[in-house]
This record gives structure tokens, sequence and C-alpha cells, in this order.
């Protein structure tokens, strides 16, 4: 047979929903008691358990499966849960949403997501932030009862600051006190468990 060269460019397959994190902090934000996470292997093996792809929901497996970045800061924002505060009732049994958009802007991902609540703080155009979720799911929380009661939720789950380390790069990042003492027992800390739990992951997934 004849000898043929051919010229093929080999580029790195960028999954949407990454396999693992390496030395990355977890991401997070948390705004009204909304625990919001970019969607990641290492993250739902820590909800899920080891055989997290035959126990998590349909769509949270395709994304990873079959997910690809149509941008290089592309993430899937999902609402991990909610902490639950008399300015979110109604929304507390919610876990592992895809958000899609806040305020009908569509989110790219978590500074997305930060940028749109900031703006809708700092311009006042609404009394209500919206987010909605796939299926149509739509939560609504009322933008200044939200602020104000971001100090209780923060210290009754004893948790600093509003969002991880990779997010504070303004330096002019509230640190909320967790030593109040009205905060609540240890027992009810479970997303500051949650958090720490997924860093151990991400160690072993190394």
């Amino acid at each position: 047979g004849k000898v043929i060269k051919v010229k093929v460019i080999v580029d790195i397959i960028d999954y949407l929903v990454p396999i693992v994190l390496y030395n990355r902090p977890v991401t997070y934000y948390i705004f009204g008691g909304f625990v919001f996470l970019p969607l990641s292997r290492p993250y739902l093996r820590s909800e899920y358990g080891s055989k997290w792809s035959s126990k998590c929901a349909v769509r949270l497996k395709d994304l990873y499966f079959n997910g690809y970045k149509e941008e290089k800061d592309e993430e899937v924002v999902i609402l991990s849960r909610v902490l639950a505060s008399d300015i979110n009732v109604g929304f507390h049994k919610f876990t592992n949403c895809v958000l899609e958009s806040v305020n009908d802007k569509k989110v790219k991902n978590v500074k997305g997501l930060i940028f749109e609540i900031e703006s809708s703080v700092k311009n006042k155009t609404s009394k209500y932030i919206k987010f909605l979720f796939e299926h149509n799911v739509t939560m609504v929380l009322e933008l200044d009862e939200a602020i104000k009661g971001m100090s209780k939720i923060m210290s009754e789950h004893k948790i600093k600051f509003d969002r991880s380390p990779n997010l504070r790069q303004d330096g002019n990042i509230k640190e909320y006190n967790i030593n109040s003492p009205k905060s609540a027992p240890t027992k009810r800390n479970r997303q500051k468990k949650i958090i720490n739990k997924q860093e151990n992951k991400n160690k072993n997934d190394n």
C-alpha cells in the first residue's frame, strides 16, 4: 500500500463538568441561604458516594458524561442546598438544582451569578431577585430581607465567608461573626461539613 502523511490537530477535551479539581479550592457562593456550587465529579462523589452515577439525578449524570464547554469559563452552576431560614421558607427541600438564569439573565458560571446578584443590589433595579432553574422551577427572594438575614444564617452554620477564597479577589468581602452566643448547635453545621468533605474527596481523587 501507499504511505501517506496526514496532519491531525490534537486538542484537550474540555468537559463541562470537571473530572478532578487537583489542588483548586472548593468553589461556593451563598446568598439568602442558597448555597451555589459548580458541578464536578468530586462533588457528585461527596454527595452520593462512589456509586454516584446510579444514585444522582439523570440530568446531572447526563451533564457529566455528555457535557462539553462552549466557552472556556463555562460551568454548570447548581443550587447545592438551602440553609433554612425565615427568608427562604418554602425552598428548604430543594437540592442539586441546575441554575439557568438570575433575573432573566443567563448564568454562565459562579462568577457570573455573583455579578448579577451584586449588580441587582447596587443598582436597586428590583425589590426581588428571581432564580430560574431547570424544569421551569422559579425561586424568588426579597432582596433586602435576603441581605439582612445573611448574618444570622452564616452565624448559625458557622461559615465565615459567603464565598470561597478564589472568589474574594477584590478584598472587600465581609467576614461574618460565627462566634455569636445565639449560634445553633454544631449538629446544624451540615454545609460546612459538606464543603470540608468535598475538599477531602478532591485530595483522594488526585
